[in-house]
């Protein structure tokens, strides 16, 4: 099993890679590099791609750290790079603590709501 796994994934099959988002978040660990490559129109190359990341998954925060025109493809569409950095947000920060801590950070979030 390899979910929370990996800290760099290159999604390089600019095709297909949009198949397999919902894979690529679930091997992600609590901090992954993500290199998402597509074939987007060039009069708006990113937009569409970027909402497909930050819509694929509500365990992941997702910050877009950069955006590239690779070449071009056809006239009218471009080959393209999105590097993103992807957190885990679903509540596993606290999985490096000590167990014994456990108790006292759960108590402590409890009170601040």
């Amino acid at each position: 099993d390899y979910s929370n796994w990996a800290d760099r994934i290159i999604m390089n099959l600019p095709h297909s890679a949009n198949d397999f988002l919902d894979v690529a978040f679930n091997i992600a660990g609590k901090k992954c590099i993500l290199h998402y490559y597509s074939i987007s129109e060039l009069d708006d190359p990113f937009t569409a791609d970027i909402s497909v990341l930050h819509n694929v998954s509500q365990e992941h925060e997702v910050t877009i750290l950069n955006e590239k025109i690779i070449r071009s493809y056809s006239p009218h569409q471009v080959h393209i790079c999105i590097d993103a950095l992807l957190i885990d947000s679903s509540g596993m920060i606290y999985a490096h603590l000590h167990p014994q801590y456990l108790c006292y950070v759960h108590k402590m979030a409890q009170e601040s709501m």
